[in-house]
C-alpha cells in the first residue's frame, strides 16, 4: 500500500492528540499487565551480552560531554538517612582491609616479598624531620630555598631501618629537588653525602 495512507492524523506537522481520557485507560490496562520477573538464567544472559559490549572512544566522548555540567539530584532526608542506617555496621574490619591491600600489591610485585607498610605517622619521625631542618637552617640544601622544605633520607628508609631516625642520614630539600623514585635516590645518595660534609660523617 502507498505510504502515509494511514497516517491521515499527521498533516503538515501535526501531531495525534490524546486525550486525557485516553492517556487515563492506557495508564489503567499498563498497571494490570504484570512483567514477570527474569529468572536467574535470563539475568547472567543479559550480564554476559552487556559485558562484551565494547564502546569506541567516540561513544564514550559523546556520554562524557552528555553527562558534563549535569548536577545530581538532591535527595531528602530521609533518603539519606535510610541509606545511612543501611551502611552502618559495613565497614570492613582492619583485618579486610589488610588483605585486600596485600592482594593489590600482590599484582604489582608478583610471587615476590610484598614489603610491610612503612608508617612514617609518628612523633619519632616528626621529631627527626624537625631536627634535621633545624640543623639545616630551614632551606634547601640545593637552591637554598625556604619554601615547601621536606627532610629526606638520604640512605632510602626502607633498605636501612637502623638509619631511620639517624639525623646525619637526613638533609633538608624542597619539594621542587626532593627525589621520589628509588633509583633517582640510589644516584643521589652520594651528592647528597657531599652536601652534609661539614657535619658528622653517615
Amino acid at each position: 500500500m502507498p505510504s502515509g495512507v494511514y497516517d491521515h492524523y499527521k498533516q503538515r506537522g501535526r501531531k495525534k492528540i490524546t486525550t486525557d481520557e485516553t492517556r487515563k485507560k492506557m495508564s489503567e490496562s499498563a498497571k494490570k499487565r504484570k512483567r514477570e520477573p527474569l529468572s536467574e538464567e535470563t539475568k547472567r544472559k543479559i550480564g554476559l551480552a552487556n559485558s562484551k559490549k565494547k564502546r569506541t572512544d567516540e561513544e564514550k566522548l559523546h556520554l562524557s560531554l552528555l553527562k558534563k555540567g549535569k548536577k545530581l539530584p538532591k535527595r531528602s532526608k530521609i533518603w539519606c538517612e535510610n541509606l545511612s542506617n543501611a551502611l552502618k555496621g559495613n565497614c570492613p574490619s582492619i583485618e579486610s582491609r589488610e588483605k585486600n591491600r596485600k592482594s593489590q600489591l600482590k599484582r604489582w610485585y608478583g610471587d615476590g616479598i610484598i614489603p610491610e607498610r612503612e608508617n612514617r605517622d609518628n612523633s619519632k619521625y616528626r621529631d627527626w624531620s624537625k631536627e634535621v631542618k633545624k640543623r639545616d637552617n630551614w632551606k634547601c640544601k640545593i637552591c637554598g630555598s625556604s619554601e615547601n622544605l621536606e627532610a629526606h633520607h638520604i640512605l632510602p628508609w626502607r633498605d636501612f631501618p637502623e638509619e631511620r631516625y639517624n639525623i646525619n642520614n637526613g638533609i633538608t630539600l624542597c619539594k621542587l629537588h626532593h627525589p621520589h623514585k628509588h633509583d633517582k635516590e640510589n644516584r643521589l645518595i652520594n651528592t647528597f653525602k657531599e652536601l652534609i660534609k661539614e657535619y658528622e660523617k653517615i
